[in-house]
């Protein structure tokens, strides 16, 4: 088998070159912080170089094209440069931080979307309009996430409503905790600095609205959509499932469900992404074919309709990445139809890449677009030299294989991102898809008729009771398939050394393959060898390891006392209890480290002293009595949890303190309090609530 019909080359695909040299600039930009006085001298010297070749060489002149090449590289990672700087809203000048110089303001704001329905109170988007110090109105024009309190004392909020507060805006910080998913860069990546929590007595709702009328048409449509969902799927976790799988609405998601398919590696059915719009899409092509000889209604009408209808989808389904990249994928090839012009999928890609960086380069960090971007690339690649390594002559068992051969090939590139975002592998995604992906499909045709026939109650009713039984069917074989205890490979760790490795392994053994090419053979031994030989390091570092990590955890004690691969837990008991709390502050830090094994848990009231690598820790979270200790032990870290009754000045003279560490279990009176006598003391002080989890190694 020839390679060339299994990678593009960069002659069937230009616009990759464009592609890269954009990420190149973004990448650059992000990590070393170029600034606007050197990208523009850049930029120009590219441009003297595009008009020196144009002027001094003949035409199709080698040297010629060599520097136009070069020139429109370098500005286009200038320009890659240049959108990293215009989207990051710390370098605006009406920056919230700039802004708000301190607490004695207030705020106006709008809702830019209607309010979600959390457990205790509401979210949504909002824009600042202006700041109010005094008299002096500044304006800041920037988006922050407004949480408010349910109450029934005040209207509930709508879209475009203006409210005014005096509650100060809060910088939207990180836990601090080990390997913790990064939300204040997500939170930036989308042009959010800042949140807001307020009661419903914080604010007045002023007599005037500002809205969009597309938007606001969106979400009448979305609206009606989710009522006529709700209204012929009565069932909790059928309805959520049906919401998110027709337009990627996931606030009434079950979350333990999120989480079996998650597991089983059909998480692609619920997220919108171009399954859902390739499904859409043949819908519309099939509709078109009874006016296959009439050219201006193929021309004209097919295109028009084609494109208005995928788009709006993708907006209604909120313009994720995967969603958007699938809708300028299918808009390139709707238009290239039209015209009777065949276009590479390769070179699709590149230009919808392009156009989505273009409008937010910071979705190359999104883990939607990078797994979206390599199930594409890994089918287009792989698909056909896995499909014909079986033939099947019966048409069923073939569609079977060539479902399995599609799974199997989305695979081979997504593996690397799964792991080193999610630290999981599913093991069963062959079994689920086969079940999951043609379900879903059946599930969301039928689901488009619903809401087609919505307006009719009983025909809407009879239809709701199908995708009911349907979306509980392809639920419990999820969760069912969920419920083995081998059905997911947890706790794997990849660093982005690794996964770059993992990439060069597979493409380089892959070409070998395919071209029986030896020294791509060789290469991909050659890196399997380092990734062995860092993989060896990480054993002997993870066996080896002393670690205290005390975690930042708002009203809780959690505490991990790490010797090896083993872990003892200090804690409250909804960490261990509350699965949620566990995943999200505990499992992240213990995937990083390495440690799966929970060794014995001491009670803490008979065993407050650990000597962990030849250092003692004392953990003090009662009243403690000194007076049976005789000799004054040095003490590395103390850690001071759930507001005991404790002075410095005692525990310094019962024991030589090298640091104190005070938790988010403490009231932050109390935190001050220590933190004014430590400084008194001389003593190192460190609290979770201001700096994140503490954690040293000994």
């Amino acid at each position: 088998m020839q390679l060339k019909s299994t990678f593009p080359l960069y002659k069937q695909a230009p616009f990759v070159r464009l592609l890269a040299a954009l990420i190149l600039g973004i990448l650059l930009q992000w990590y070393c912080k170029m600034p606007l006085t050197i990208l523009i001298v850049i930029a120009l010297i590219a441009v003297l170089v595009i008009l020196t070749a144009a002027l001094f060489f003949a035409e199709r002149h080698i040297l010629k094209l060599y520097l136009q090449s070069l020139g429109l590289q370098i500005l286009l990672v200038t320009a890659g440069c240049g959108l990293v700087l215009i989207k990051d809203v710390r370098q605006h000048k009406n920056y919230l931080a700039k802004v708000v110089t301190n607490n004695a303001y207030q705020t106006v704001l709008t809702l830019t979307e209607p309010l979600v329905v959390k457990a205790k109170s509401y979210k949504a988007m909002a824009k600042v309009l202006q700041i109010i110090h005094g008299d002096t109105i500044a304006t800041a024009n920037a988006n922050v996430i407004l949480y408010i309190k349910k109450d029934s004392s005040q209207p509930l909020l709508q879209y475009g409503s203006v409210i005014l507060t005096n509650k100060p805006l809060q910088l939207i910080k990180n836990s601090g905790n080990p390997g913790a998913f990064n939300y204040e860069q997500q939170s930036l990546f989308n042009g959010v600095t800042h949140q807001l929590f307020i009661n419903t007595n914080d604010y007045v709702v002023l007599n005037y609205t500002i809205t969009n009328w597309f938007k606001k048409y969106l979400y009448s449509l979305r609206n009606y959509v989710l009522q006529s969902i709700a209204t012929n799927i009565p069932s909790a976790k059928e309805k959520g499932i049906a919401e998110a799988l027709l337009i990627g609405y996931r606030d009434d998601l079950d979350k333990d469900l999120v989480q079996a398919y998650s597991n089983t590696g059909t998480i692609h059915v619920i997220a919108i992404s171009g399954l859902h719009l390739g499904f859409i899409y043949l819908i519309i092509v099939s509709l078109f074919k009874p006016f296959a000889k009439q050219k201006w209604i193929q021309l004209v009408v097919k295109p028009i309709v084609t494109i208005s209808i995928l788009w709006i989808f993708s907006l209604l389904a909120g313009g994720a990445p995967s969603i958007l990249r699938s809708a300028i994928m299918f808009t390139c090839i709707a238009l290239g139809e039209s015209f009777s012009k065949k276009t590479s999928i390769h070179n699709t890609l590149a230009i919808s890449a392009f156009i989505i960086l273009c409008i937010n380069p910071f979705s190359l960090w999104d883990v939607g677009f990078q797994l979206s971007y390599a199930a594409v690339l890994s089918i287009v690649f792989f698909m056909q030299p896995i499909y014909k390594l079986l033939y099947v002559k019966h048409k069923v068992l073939d569609w079977l294989w060539k479902l399995n051969a599609v799974t199997l090939s989305a695979q081979i590139l997504t593996i690397p991102i799964t792991i080193y975002h999610f630290h999981q592998f599913p093991n069963l995604f062959l079994i689920t898809n086969l079940v999951a992906v043609p379900l879903s499909s059946i599930i969301l045709a039928v689901e488009l008729l619903l809401i087609a026939l919505s307006w009719q109650p009983l025909l809407a009713g009879l239809l709701g009771k199908v995708v009911y039984a349907l979306t509980w069917v392809m639920n419990s074989f999820t969760e069912w398939c969920n419920s083995f205890t081998f059905a997911i490979t947890d706790y794997l760790q990849l660093s982005l050394l690794q996964c770059i490795l993992m990439y060069i392994i597979i493409i380089a053994f892959t070409y070998w393959l395919l071209q029986k090419y030896k020294p791509s053979l060789y290469i991909a031994l050659l890196v399997l060898v380092i990734s062995l030989s860092i993989n060896i390091k990480q054993v002997i570092q993870t066996n080896t390891q002393h670690q205290l990590i005390v975690y930042n955890v708002a009203n809780q004690q959690a505490i991990d006392i790490v010797s090896g691969t083993q872990y003892t837990f200090v804690g409250d008991t909804a960490m261990y209890t509350n699965v949620l709390l566990k995943n999200f502050h505990l499992k992240p830090s213990r995937v990083l480290y390495g440690t799966k094994t929970n060794s014995a848990t001491y009670p803490y009231q008979h065993r407050p002293m650990y000597l962990l690598g030849g250092k003692n820790v004392l953990l003090i979270d009662a009243s403690y009595n000194y007076t049976t200790i005789t000799s004054k032990a040095t003490v590395a870290v103390a850690v001071l949890s759930k507001n005991p009754k404790v002075y410095m000045d005692s525990l310094a003279q019962h024991f030589t303190l090298q640091q104190v560490v005070a938790d988010a279990s403490n009231p932050l009176w109390k935190i001050k309090l220590w933190q004014n006598d430590c400084a008194r003391l001389n003593i190192p002080f460190y609290t979770t609530n201001e700096n994140g989890a503490f954690v040293k190694s000994f």
